[in-house]
C-alpha cells in the first residue's frame, strides 16, 4: 500500500479523562505500525491523566505550554511539529484544537486534515469564536469524523452546502478484552433480587452538562427507600451535596473503570447533552441493566424497553420510575441486560480502528 509510514500528528485540546481523549488514545495504542503516531497536547485543562499512559506506551507527546485556555500560539507550536516529524495527516479533536490544527496544517500543506467532532452543542455556544471556528474548520478539512449520526446531521442541517461524503460517522469502540464481565467477582456474583442494597452507580467527569444534579435530586428523593445506595465513580467529589450517595474518588484507569461498574446493579448516565456516551457502552459490556437521557447519540445505543431505558434529561422523578421499573421487573432486568451485552459487542475497538484505517488510506491514495 505504501513505502513508508504514513505520519500521523492528533491534536487535542487536553489530555485529561474524557471520551475524545480515550479515542486518541485508543487509536494511538491500536492503529497497525505502518503508521508513525505523535500527539500534541495543548494542554488547556492541566490535569493530564492520560498523557502518563500514552507516555508509558512509548507514545511521542509533543507538550505545548499555554499562557492562558486558547493561546493563538498553539498554531505555531503544531505547524512546527509538522515540519519537524513530516507529518501526512493532521487529526484533531475538540473545537480549539480543531481550528488552530487546521490553521498549521494549511500554513504547512498538509493536505490531509481531519477533526472528529464528539458533542452535538458545537452550534450552540453563545461565544462567537467557537461558530467561527467550527465554520472555518468544516470546511479547510478534508474529512470529518463524527461519534454519533446525530452529530453528522446537525452538522449537515447547520452546513446544507457541505458535501455529504465528507461526513464519516465513525463510533467509539470499547476495548471488550477490559470490559469482560467474567473478568470481575463482583460481576459474576450480580443478583439484583437476592441482595440486600441496590447499588445505583454513575461514572462522568465534572462537567454540568453530565446532569449529575438530576442523579443527586433522585438519590435524595429515594432516600427513604433503604435498600437502594447511590454511588458516583469521580476523579474528585462534585460540589453537589447527598448524603445519599456514595463518592468513589480512584484514578480513571479502564481496569479500574471495568472494575467499578462490576461492582454496580443498575447503571444511570443522566446527562443533558451528550455526543454518544461511551460509558453506556462499557456499562452495557459488563452485563448491566442502563438507564440514560434521550439525547444526542444516546438513542442509537439504547432502544428503549430492549436493551436499556430512555428517560428525559433533567427529570429525576422519571429517573427514580425507570430505577423502580428495573428492580421490580426480574424479566426486564434480565432483558435489558443480555440484549445490552449485544449491543456492546458491536462496538469493538477493532471495528472503530478498521474504520479510521480506511479512511485514512483513502485520503492518502487519493492525494
Amino acid at each position: 500500500m505504501f513505502r513508508k509510514k504514513v505520519k500521523i500528528l492528533y491534536v487535542i485540546n487536553d489530555l485529561s479523562i474524557g471520551g475524545a481523549q480515550r479515542i486518541v488514545c485508543n487509536l494511538a495504542f491500536f492503529l497497525s505500525k505502518k503508521y508513525e503516531i505523535h500527539v500534541l497536547n495543548l494542554n488547556f485543562i492541566t490535569n493530564n491523566e492520560l498523557q502518563k499512559e500514552l507516555m508509558r506506551f512509548g507514545i511521542k507527546v509533543v507538550d505545548f505550554k499555554p499562557m492562558f485556555k486558547g493561546d493563538i500560539r498553539a498554531i505555531i507550536s503544531i505547524y512546527r511539529s509538522i515540519k519537524k516529524y513530516k507529518i501526512d495527516i493532521v487529526h484533531s479533536h475538540l473545537c480549539m484544537a480543531s481550528f488552530f490544527s487546521s490553521c498549521a496544517a494549511l500554513f504547512a500543506g498538509v493536505q490531509n486534515i481531519v477533526s472528529t467532532e464528539h458533542n452535538t452543542t458545537i452550534y450552540s455556544s453563545n461565544f462567537w469564536f467557537y461558530k467561527l471556528a467550527t465554520n472555518f474548520y468544516l470546511r479547510i478539512g478534508k474529512k470529518i469524523i463524527t461519534v454519533s449520526n446525530a452529530i453528522k446531521n446537525i452538522i449537515l442541517e447547520k452546513n446544507p452546502s457541505l458535501e455529504k461524503t465528507k461526513v464519516n460517522t465513525i463510533y467509539n469502540g470499547i476495548n471488550l478484552h477490559i470490559f469482560d464481565p467474567q473478568r470481575y467477582k463482583h460481576a459474576k456474583k450480580r443478583h439484583l433480587f437476592d441482595k440486600k442494597t441496590v447499588l445505583i452507580g454513575t461514572l462522568m467527569r465534572n462537567d454540568p452538562r453530565k446532569g449529575f444534579l438530576t442523579f443527586s435530586k433522585c438519590a435524595d428523593k429515594m432516600k427513604s427507600l433503604k435498600k437502594f445506595q447511590f454511588c458516583a465513580g469521580v476523579n474528585r467529589k462534585w460540589n453537589v451535596t447527598s448524603d445519599n450517595i456514595l463518592w468513589i474518588e480512584f484514578e480513571n484507569s479502564q481496569d479500574r473503570v471495568a472494575e467499578y461498574l462490576s461492582s454496580l446493579d443498575i447503571f444511570v448516565l443522566p446527562s443533558l447533552e451528550e455526543g454518544l456516551g461511551i460509558v453506556v457502552l462499557e456499562a452495557m459490556a459488563m452485563g448491566i441493566p442502563v438507564i440514560a437521557t434521550n439525547v444526542g447519540g444516546i438513542p442509537e445505543l439504547i432502544q428503549d424497553g430492549i436493551n436499556g431505558l430512555l428517560i428525559n434529561p433533567g427529570n429525576e422523578i422519571e429517573l427514580e420510575e425507570a430505577i423502580l421499573k428495573i428492580y421490580e421487573n426480574e424479566m426486564l432486568y434480565e432483558k435489558t441486560s443480555n440484549n445490552g451485552l449485544l449491543k456492546a459487542k458491536s462496538f469493538s475497538i477493532d471495528n472503530m480502528i478498521q474504520n479510521h484505517e480506511k479512511l485514512y488510506d483513502s485520503m492518502m491514495m487519493n492525494n
